[in-house]
């Protein structure tokens, strides 16, 4: 499969715009004096597919390695593990509102009545964004223009007021603060693109699926398990997203794989495999 998960790789690094995350996950190593180590999935998706890129570490050399090639929309919850990459490729760097969400959703708590304020606003959007189904591009651009844009402005400016009043380390302080320095990239998908998203779901669905399995399988065996881990959960991710049942496709690949040495990789991705209909 390995030559096969650097084509999917090849083919997510093409997108227009990659969401990006990372999760910690234990890895066993002898030589370490607890007798494991955290390791990191870094996860990217592009274009309907995912790839799942094991790391030792979580520093910023192990996204602008992965990035080193790509100079599009980049989509992340604001780490700083990303900033390198940014600067290096003249990455164009999206927010995610879901993420700026969840600081006032905890926030309600303690201050109720200004956090409800901000997430009716950021629920006004995503209402808004119901109305993109099935348009097109140029039209998702046009409606976002319309009537987000006008909503951000409202709440642009409510944060400022708000940050002004509360404190810096409270929950709706923090929430406040985090908000705001992203703001540039949260609010680049509704004057922008209409290719572009209000959130990073997507990768975030992706990597639901290896936190579940954490509670099954508890670590890795070693760096270079984990490292198979990445392609197994790169095929099957991707089958996920574009509606490819996994167990059917990984069973006709590897018989393909084992009797046909001239196999062209570009057409055995998920994605492009769906082009040719589902494996039977």
């Amino acid at each position: 499969f390995e030559p096969l998960y650097f084509e999917l790789l090849r083919q997510v690094k093409e997108s227009f715009v990659i969401q990006a995350d990372e999760s910690p996950l234990v890895v066993l190593d002898e030589d370490h004096k607890d007798g494991s180590k955290r390791g990191y999935m870094w996860v990217y998706a592009g274009e309907g597919q995912v790839v799942f890129d094991y790391r030792p570490g979580r520093n910023q050399e192990a996204a602008s390695d992965f990035l080193k090639e790509f100079s599009g929309y980049l989509q992340t919850d604001g780490y700083a593990g990303y900033n390198q990459a940014e600067r290096e490729n003249g990455i164009n760097r999206l927010g995610c509102m879901a993420h700026a969400r969840r600081y006032f959703v905890e926030a309600l708590e303690t201050e109720k009545a200004m956090a409800e304020e901000v997430l009716e606003m950021i629920s006004a959007l995503y209402e808004i964004e119901k109305e993109t189904k099935e348009k097109n591009p140029e039209e998702i651009l046009v409606l976002r223009k319309t009537k987000s844009l006008p909503v951000l402005e409202t709440l642009c400016g409510y944060l400022k007021d708000l940050n002004g009043k509360v404190l810096p380390k409270s929950p709706i302080g923090q929430a406040v603060t985090y908000t705001l320095r992203q703001w540039q990239g949260l609010t680049r998908y509704a004057s922008d693109d209409g290719r572009l998203s209000i959130d990073n779901n997507q990768v975030e669905r992706a990597i639901r699926d290896l936190a579940i399995g954490r509670k099954n399988w508890l670590f890795a065996g070693s760096d270079e398990g984990a490292k198979r881990m990445a392609i197994l959960y790169s095929l099957i991710g991707s089958c996920k997203l574009q509606g490819v049942e996994p167990f059917a496709y990984l069973r006709d690949l590897l018989e393909l794989l084992a009797r046909d040495e001239s196999l062209v990789y570009e057409d055995l991705t998920p994605k492009t495999w769906k082009k040719r209909g589902d494996p039977q």
